[in-house]
């Protein structure tokens, strides 16, 4: 028999200062039916949305992925606090999380980074509440 451990990221290297991070209300539901990318899929047909994912909230105040299209965009964009998942475990919620709404922020450890930075349309929503700088490292760790 195979046993696997799943261990959810808490650390929150991609912030850089917690102390002046603000945070939004006391946390939302994910709709994971919006999270269609292959990247949040796991092998148990679970998904996981990783701590430090962009996100939007809907009409209903889930979290959802952004819009990025021009002139369509999300109006807000949020940080998420810790990893979303779309199943129980133990000693966690399902699918509640925490969310950033403001703060500064390492642009190369989020995990929509691509070669140490946003794409330029998620930046440019990015920007609108946070600030983004280089982790010092200069490097992302797994």
């Amino acid at each position: 028999m195979t046993t696997t451990t799943q261990v959810l990221g808490v650390a929150r290297r991609f912030v850089a200062d917690e102390r002046t991070a603000q945070s939004y209300g006391l946390g939302t539901s994910v709709d994971f039916t919006k999270f269609t990318d292959a990247k949040y899929a796991q092998e148990d047909g679970s998904k996981i949305v990783p701590a430090g994912t962009v996100v939007a909230l809907d009409a209903a105040g889930k979290v959802v992925p952004p819009v990025t299209t021009a002139g369509s965009e999300s109006k807000e964009v949020y940080v998420l606090k810790a990893d979303a998942w779309s199943r129980n475990l133990q000693g966690g919620s399902k699918g509640h999380v925490g969310l950033f709404s403001a703060g500064g922020l390492y642009e190369n450890y989020l995990p929509d980074a691509v070669g140490g930075a946003l794409p330029a349309a998620l930046r440019t929503l990015v920007l609108k509440r946070f600030t983004l700088q280089a982790h010092p490292s200069g490097f992302v760790t797994t």
